[in-house]
């Protein structure tokens, strides 16, 4: 079955292999040794969103900043410190091997700012993790 009238002007992305993606994201300079790492998260999100990891857009970056990440995510500092960096040239390198125009890109970019901070008080929210708290906490006694 076909699906017709859903959009007005189709484009064809060139699908990438996801360890195409990552090699492309951890030889961009000025990327910390964990930009790898982050890329493969990156990678693990856009499989539960959509597959594809190439659409950003201001919302997705809210999504995975502020709630997929502080809820999926167990890391050292370093590696959340980096995230916004290795993000924003994510959202950058995807912007245009999509062909978006530039101004889509730039506020996809700047949504990492607005984020930010909510990703990092979500970070040291334990209840916000997914099974409800930190690792850390004790158990209950019998």
């Amino acid at each position: 079955m076909a699906i017709t009238g859903a959009v007005k002007h189709p484009q064809i992305y060139t699908v990438f292999a996801r360890t195409t993606l990552l090699d492309v994201l951890s030889q961009a300079e000025g990327l910390t040794d964990d930009a790898a790492r982050i890329a493969a998260t990156i990678c693990d999100f856009a499989d539960y969103l959509d597959g594809n990891p190439l659409r950003w857009s201001p919302t997705v970056v809210e999504l995975f900043m502020a709630d997929w990440v502080p809820r999926k995510v167990i890391a050292e500092d370093g590696w959340f410190a980096a995230l916004p960096d290795v993000v924003r040239a994510w959202v950058r390198f995807a912007g245009e091997r999509r062909g978006l125009r530039a101004p889509l890109i730039a506020d996809t970019a700047a949504a990492v700012d607005e984020w930010t901070d909510e990703l990092n008080a979500g970070v040291q929210d334990g209840g916000a993790w997914g099974f409800g708290s930190p690792p850390s906490a004790p158990c209950a006694s019998a």
